[in-house]
């Protein structure tokens, strides 16, 4: 299993609210402050655990940032072990 981690700038939520509950059962929305080159913005880090879906987490951070009109946002993804109780 794969923890993805989507870090873009808080804004336009309810736009990415709606992409993200169209591809994903469930997801975490994280807030706090971020900087990018040298200028800081509140923040949202998303994070989406599941099956390996790459492709399907490019397309979506790649939707975003067109949505928040941003140069870039980073995708994480690590490896874990997890499982719903």
């Amino acid at each position: 299993m794969k923890l993805y981690r989507i870090c873009t700038e808080d804004k336009n939520r309810e736009e990415v609210e709606a992409l993200l509950n169209e591809y994903f059962d469930g997801f975490a929305l994280l807030t706090g402050t971020g900087y990018w080159k040298g200028k800081r913005e509140k923040s949202l880090t998303i994070e989406i655990f599941g099956e390996n879906n790459d492709r399907g987490i490019r397309w979506v951070a790649e939707a975003i940032k067109r949505i928040n009109e941003q140069e870039a946002v980073l995708i994480e993804e690590f490896e874990v072990r997890g499982e719903f109780v």
